[in-house]
């Protein structure tokens, strides 16, 4: 299935969440000052609003083409937490 814009965008957001383990209200809060280089290493940098730490993750090689698709970014247009779990459904036939 070939998405574009919006759904696109929601889909590449909930695969980055998958695998991160990264919570939707976290994941909106992110833009690109997140994506950082530690001793080489691309990681993505955050705080983690829940349990009110800072947190940080290794851009996996799946990461990466999902970045690379937006020009070594996060996903745009940004869509919302919510947007992401109602795209998802949609997209997948679950609407439970």
């Amino acid at each position: 299935m070939e998405l574009t814009g919006k759904d696109a965008s929601a889909r590449d957001y909930f695969l980055l969440m998958s695998y991160t383990g990264m919570r939707k209200t976290d994941m909106s809060h992110l833009t690109n000052e997140n994506i950082i280089v530690y001793k080489g290493v691309r990681m993505i940098s955050f705080h983690e609003s829940k349990v009110k730490t800072d947190r940080a993750f290794v851009i996996t090689p799946e990461m990466e083409t999902i970045f690379d698709k937006y020009n070594g970014g996060f996903p745009t247009p940004k869509v919302s937490g919510n947007y992401i779990l109602t795209s998802i459904k949609e997209m997948t036939g679950n609407d439970r």
